[in-house]
């Protein structure tokens, strides 16, 4: 067996340990030894304990220690929990191919800000600009990054074009918001969020390149990969993205011509594609 099967057979394995229904005993306590190995004792024990959490108290708010002074606040041990475990104890942002700490990352789609939170205590000395679209999001966000001046939150949706859009499914879990343009009936302002492209955030971030750029956009990343990519691809070392085609059909076929030709690796994690630019990077043009 080749080296790319055994990859891919492993992961397939490992997926059906830690989704499938039958296997949640085994899920809970390999993330609780996860937790253990990565997080302060306290953390550990306050992960657990939020997700051992009846189904009457699955609502209420969580914190988990995950640094010296620093904790998470989650809204619930549902939705919020998961990203939580996603980022924290499955390693799916995991970033070990740098010779050198990244220093500049920008996170699209930062959600309530664990994965911001990860990259800073992962490298202390990174800047990161953390775009987040639903409002209520965005303000657990803020909450979570309050006080860290190496964290930026931006009200803001990653898109293929600059402007304003509204959330096309305001009514689904927290982390399935997916945005699109507002109906040209619709004059209202109240509900509309400023739309970014990438290479709006790298001028706004002024970071003279991107070590990481995390992309997790529920389904926008097909037109943002489809649209202008090739021109901001150069400044950029890694991406790390999360391809929802069961939302948007041509998200990795997107992905997957915009970076055709470049020298790069390519590798699957649980939940996210990482690329990893073998190419010198190139300096962002000064503004």
């Amino acid at each position: 067996m080749n080296s790319a099967k055994l990859a891919h057979w492993k992961l397939a394995l490992r997926r059906r340990l830690l989704f499938y229904p039958r296997y949640r005993h085994f899920r809970v306590a390999y993330l609780f030894c996860r937790a253990l190995a990565t997080l302060p004792l306290r953390g550990a024990f306050a992960y657990l304990f939020a997700r051992l959490r009846s189904s009457s108290r699955a609502s209420a708010p969580v914190k988990i220690p995950i640094g010296v002074g620093r904790s998470v606040s989650l809204r619930d041990s549902r939705t919020d929990l998961e990203i939580f475990e996603q980022v924290f104890l499955h390693d799916d942002l995991r970033s070990d191919r740098f010779s050198t700490p990244p220093t500049y990352i920008i996170d699209a789609g930062a959600h309530i800000g664990c994965s911001s939170l990860y990259y800073s205590l992962k490298f202390p000395g990174a800047r990161i600009l953390a775009i987040e679209a639903a409002p209520q999001n965005f303000a657990q966000l803020s909450r979570n990054v309050a006080g860290l001046p190496s964290i930026r939150a931006i009200h803001a949706a990653v898109y293929h074009e600059s402007g304003e859009v509204i959330l096309a499914n305001p009514d689904a879990p927290a982390w399935e918001f997916r945005v699109g343009r507002p109906p040209p009936d619709s004059p209202t302002a109240a509900n509309r969020i400023r739309a970014m492209t990438v290479a709006e955030l790298i001028s706004l971030s002024g970071f003279p390149h991107i070590d990481i750029l995390k992309i997790d956009i529920e389904g926008a990343e097909r037109d943002v990969f489809a649209t202008g990519a090739r021109a901001w691809l150069p400044h950029v070392r890694m991406i790390t993205v999360e391809l929802h085609d069961r939302y948007n059909p041509g998200c990795t076929e997107s992905f997957m011509a915009a970076v055709a030709g470049l020298p790069a690796t390519t590798e699957k994690t649980l939940n996210n594609v990482i690329w990893t630019n073998l190419a010198p990077v190139t300096a962002v043009p000064s503004q």
